[in-house]
C-alpha cells in the first residue's frame, strides 16, 4: 500500500513558549516650570466709620440713665479732638458698694463745651459696619506640568521616644461672678432670686415679698455651694447689710441684720 500525505491547509502550531521578563522603566522628564501668577483684585471701599467711645475725665453728675443730660467742658473729654456728634462717652461713679460706668451720648458739640444725654440700662456699644470686599481680580494661566522625576529612597525611621510623666493638675481658678440684672417691679419674691450672681435693686426691699425690712434700694449677691443658697443684701443710703439662707434645700431663714464692728 503507498502512503500519500494529505495538505488541509492549515499550519500546525507548537506549544508556547514562556512570558519574557518585563524591560526597565525608562526615566521620567524634568518638572515644567509654573505658569506666572495673575494679578491682584484692586481692594473694596472701605466701611463707613462706627461711633468713637470716648473716656469722660472724672465723673458725670448722674448715672447716664436714659433721659438725663449733662453739660461740660469738651478739655474734658479724652480724646477730645476726634469726638464728634453721636459718639458715646463713658465715666466711672461710685455707688454704695464700688465703682459704675455710665454712657452717654454726644447731642451737641462746640469748641469749648459737650453736652450728653444718657444711655439706657444694658447698653452695648455700637459695632461699625464692615467695609465691602473688593472685586478679585482675573486668575492667571497655570503652566504645564512637568513630567515627575524619580522619588528618592527612604530614609529609615528613628525608635520613637518614651512619652514623659503627666505632671499634676493644678487647682481651679475663681468662678467669675455674674451681673444678673436689675429689679425694678415691687411685687418680685426674693425667694425665686437664686442664680448666683449678683442682682441690682432699684426699688425699697420691705415693700418685695421676701426681702429684708430694709428701706433703701440696694445690692443682692446670691452664693450657692451645693443644696445651699445665701443671700446678702447691701443698702446702698443707709449701708446696711442682712443675710439669710435656704438651709434644707426649701426652706429660707429670717433676715439677719449684721453689724461690722469697726
Amino acid at each position: 500500500m503507498t502512503t500519500q500525505d494529505i495538505d488541509l491547509g492549515v499550519v500546525a502550531r507548537g506549544p508556547q513558549g514562556p512570558k519574557g521578563d518585563t524591560g526597565p522603566t525608562g526615566a521620567r522628564g524634568p518638572q515644567g516650570n509654573t505658569g506666572p501668577t495673575g494679578p491682584q483684585g484692586a481692594t473694596g471701599p472701605a466701611g463707613p466709620t462706627g461711633a468713637n467711645i470716648i473716656k469722660y475725665n472724672g465723673d458725670i453728675s448722674g448715672n447716664g440713665s436714659s433721659g438725663q443730660t449733662a453739660t461740660f467742658a469738651r478739655s474734658n473729654l479724652q480724646p477730645s479732638d476726634i469726638a464728634k456728634v453721636g459718639d458715646i462717652v463713658f465715666d466711672q461713679y461710685p455707688n454704695g458698694n464700688g465703682v459704675d460706668i455710665g454712657f452717654w451720648r454726644i447731642t451737641s458739640l462746640s469748641s469749648t463745651s459737650c453736652t450728653v444725654t444718657g444711655l439706657s440700662s444694658g447698653f452695648t456699644i455700637p459695632k461699625g459696619n464692615k467695609g465691602d470686599t473688593g472685586v478679585q481680580g482675573p486668575k492667571g494661566d497655570k503652566g504645564a506640568t512637568g513630567d515627575r522625576g524619580p522619588t528618592g529612597p527612604q530614609g529609615i525611621q528613628g525608635p520613637k521616644g518614651d512619652k514623659g510623666d503627666t505632671g499634676p493638675q493644678g487647682p481651679p481658678g475663681p468662678a467669675a461672678t455674674a451681673f444678673q440684672g436689675t429689679i425694678t417691679s415691687t411685687s418680685t419674691d426674693f425667694n425665686n432670686l437664686t442664680s448666683e450672681g449678683h442682682y441690682d435693686i432699684r426699688f425699697s426691699p420691705n415693700t418685695g415679698k421676701n426681702g429684708p425690712n430694709e428701706g433703701n434700694w440696694g445690692l443682692l449677691d446670691v452664693k450657692i455651694a451645693g443644696r445651699m443658697v445665701v443671700q446678702t443684701y447691701y443698702g446702698d443710703a443707709d449701708a446696711n447689710v442682712y443675710v439669710r439662707n435656704r438651709r434644707d434645700g426649701t426652706t429660707w431663714t429670717v433676715w439677719r441684720e449684721i453689724t461690722f464692728w469697726s
